[in-house]
C-alpha cells in the first residue's frame, strides 16, 4: 500500500517533470509520427529501437560523466583562478602602494623645481632689469653732459665766429706813429705860439 502510493506519487513527480520539459501534445505528435514510420517500415524500425535500447544506457552514462567533468572542470577552474587572482591581488596592492608614493614624490619634485626656477627666474629678471635701468640713467647721464659740452662748443663757435665776422667787418687800425718832431719845427711853433699869446702846446 505505502510501497504502491511511493511509486505512484514518484511516477506522477517524474510526469509532471516531462511535461514541464515536454508537452503532452509535442509528445503525442511524436508518438504518431513513430507509429506511422513504424507501420511504413517496421524493419527498419526495429533496428533503430534494438539499437537504441541497448545502447541509450551507455549514451546516458557517457553524457552524465562528460557533464560531470565539465562541471568538476569548471569549479577547479573556478578555484585555480579565485586563487591565483587572490595572490596576484596581494601582490599587486603593496606594489600599487610603492609606485603611488614614488609618483608622488616626483610630482612633489616638479612642483618644487617649477617654483624654484621660477622664482630664480623672477629674481634674475629684477637684478637684470635693475642693472638695465641703472646703465640706461649712466647712459643718459653721459649723453646730457655730451650734449651739454657740444652745446658750449657750439656757442664758443658762435661767439669766436661772430668775433671774427666782427673784426673782419671793422676797419684795419691805423697804426699811430711816434712823432718825432724836428727841433727847428719845434721851435717855430713856439714862436707863433708867443706871438700869438697862446699857451704851449704840451708835448711840444
Amino acid at each position: 500500500m505505502v510501497v504502491s502510493e511511493a511509486a505512484a506519487g514518484l511516477l506522477g513527480f517524474t510526469q509532471r517533470q516531462v511535461n514541464r520539459v515536454v508537452p503532452p501534445e509535442s509528445r503525442e505528435k511524436a508518438y504518431n509520427h513513430t507509429s506511422e514510420f513504424a507501420i511504413a517500415r517496421p524493419v527498419l524500425f526495429a533496428f533503430l529501437a534494438s539499437q537504441l535500447t541497448f545502447s541509450l544506457i551507455p549514451v546516458l552514462l557517457f553524457l552524465s560523466f562528460a557533464g560531470s567533468v565539465l562541471l568538476l572542470a569548471a569549479a577547479a577552474a573556478l578555484l585555480f583562478t579565485l586563487f591565483w587572482t587572490g595572490v596576484a591581488l596581494a601582490l599587486l596592492v603593496p606594489t600599487l602602494c610603492a609606485t603611488g608614493f614614488v609618483g608622488i614624490c616626483v610630482w612633489a619634485w616638479a612642483v618644487a623645481s617649477y617654483v624654484a626656477v621660477r622664482w630664480l627666474y623672477g629674481v634674475l629678471q629684477g637684478v637684470t632689469t635693475g642693472s638695465s635701468d641703472y646703465s640706461q640713467q649712466q647712459q643718459r647721464r653721459f649723453n646730457s653732459n655730451n650734449n651739454n659740452n657740444n652745446n658750449n662748443n657750439n656757442n664758443n663757435n658762435n661767439i669766436g665766429g661772430i668775433k671774427q665776422q666782427q673784426y673782419k667787418s671793422s676797419p684795419p687800425a691805423v697804426p699811430i706813429k711816434p712823432y718825432i718832431a724836428d727841433h727847428h719845427v719845434v721851435n717855430t711853433v713856439a714862436k707863433q705860439q708867443d706871438e700869438n699869446g697862446s699857451a704851449p702846446v704840451a708835448g711840444y
